[in-house]
C-alpha cells in the first residue's frame, strides 16, 4: 500500500504484478500506510462476525430444502456445460445432502477461525475459504432447479466474489480501525 505504482516489477520472472494494496489506496478502501502485515491488529469480534456469512448461507440452505424440498423437482442439476446449460443431474435427496454438508462444513471452519488461538492471517485465510465454498454451495443449491442458461456462471461466481471480498475488507478495516485506536490512545497518554 504504501507504494504508488499500480504495476510493480515482478520478484520472479519477467513482467510487472499488479500492486492491489495501490489499488486499494486508490479506492480508498485502505490508507497508504496500513499494516504490513495484514489482519495483525484485527479484533477478535470481527473475526466472529465474518464467521456469521457462512453460517447464515448453511442455516439458509437448510432452510431451503426444508420449506421447498417437497416441492424441487425429483432430479436437479449437479454440473453446466459452458453456456449454461445443466448437463449431469443428481437426485434430490443428495442434492441435498451435498448442499447442506458443503454449506455446514464451510459454518465449522468459519466457527473454527473465529475462535482458533492463530495469528490473524490465518483466521482471515480460513474465513475467507470457508465464505467461498458456503457462497458457492448456497449459489449452487438455488441454481439446481433451474433451467439454466447463460446467466449460470456469473450467477454462480458474483456470491462467492462479493462474499470473500467483503469479509476480507470488513477484516481489513476492523484491523485498521483497532491499529488507528491504539495509535490515538498511544498519543494520549503521552
Amino acid at each position: 500500500p504504501s507504494d504508488p505504482r499500480l504495476f510493480l516489477p515482478r520478484a520472479v520472472g519477467l513482467g510487472w504484478d499488479l500492486n492491489a494494496g495501490a489499488v486499494a489506496v486508490r479506492l480508498s478502501l485502505i490508507e497508504p500506510d496500513a499494516e504490513a502485515v495484514p489482519f495483525t491488529s484485527t479484533p477478535d469480534a470481527a473475526f466472529r462476525a465474518a464467521a456469521g456469512l457462512p453460517a447464515l448461507l448453511a442455516g439458509a440452505t437448510a432452510l431451503h430444502y426444508l420449506v421447498r424440498g417437497r416441492s424441487l423437482p425429483p432430479r436437479l442439476a449437479s454440473h453446466w456445460d459452458a453456456v449454461g446449460r445443466p448437463d449431469r443431474w443428481v437426485s434430490k435427496r443428495r442434492a441435498a445432502v451435498t448442499d447442506i454438508a458443503v454449506t455446514a462444513g464451510a459454518a465449522g471452519v468459519a466457527g473454527w477461525a473465529a475462535l482458533a488461538d492463530r495469528p490473524g492471517p490465518t483466521r482471515a485465510g480460513a474465513l475467507a475459504g470457508a465464505t467461498f465454498a458456503g457462497a458457492l454451495g448456497a449459489s449452487i443449491t438455488v441454481l439446481r432447479p433451474t433451467r439454466g442458461g447463460i446467466w449460470v456462471v456469473p450467477a454462480m461466481l458474483l456470491p462467492f466474489t462479493l462474499g470473500v471480498g467483503a469479509v476480507l475488507l470488513g477484516l481489513a478495516r476492523a484491523g485498521r480501525r483497532a491499529e488507528i485506536d491504539h495509535d490515538l490512545s498511544a498519543d494520549a497518554s503521552e
